[in-house]
């Protein structure tokens, strides 16, 4: 299991190692977006089956560098826009907060450390009670090269996570 582990995050760093070196330099905000945030109301409604199962908060984190390249920066704003178009009642009430981080900015630092995150990477933190379940969203890293289909996989891994499916 560890062999296998290590096999697939020696992958993730090959693929981003192969992203990054592809793109130009291209600067971009970094965001976190709060309750009040504005946009149209997407709602994701959970079954009665999965109330007991829903967490209180899903907390969604992207790391990037400070100064990523333009593909980078653009995957970061596709995650913005997926949470701002599909979860904005979410983000009003508190059941998902986003925030995107300078993985290179030692005031991150210990954000780095508790995902313990390469330069790019996606996480979601299930939050039931006092309880966190961190899960580490990888498999966009093989769908850089198609916008629509990481987006989908995106906004479903987001609407899992909220449903107490993940």
């Amino acid at each position: 299991m560890i062999i296998r582990t290590k096999g697939y995050l020696l992958l993730i760093l090959v693929l981003l190692a192969v992203v990054v070196a592809a793109c130009s330099s291209s600067a971009t905000t970094l965001t976190q977006l709060s309750p009040t945030a504005t946009n149209p109301p997407t709602t994701t409604t959970p079954s009665p089956a999965q109330t007991s199962d829903l967490p209180d908060r899903v907390d969604m984190v992207y790391f990037q560098r400070s100064n990523p390249c333009h593909c980078m920066a653009v995957i970061g704003e596709n995650i913005q826009l997926v949470v701002l178009k599909e979860f904005q009642d979410e983000v009003t009430t508190g059941k998902l907060t986003f925030k995107m981080l300078a993985s290179d900015d030692e005031a991150n630092i210990d954000m780095v450390k508790k995902y313990d995150t390469p330069p790019f990477g996606l996480f979601l933190t299930i939050v039931k009670g006092k309880t966190e379940k961190v899960v580490p969203v990888e498999e966009i890293w093989g769908m850089t090269g198609d916008e629509a289909k990481y987006k989908e996989y995106v906004k479903n891994t987001i609407a899992k996570s909220l449903n107490g499916e993940i």
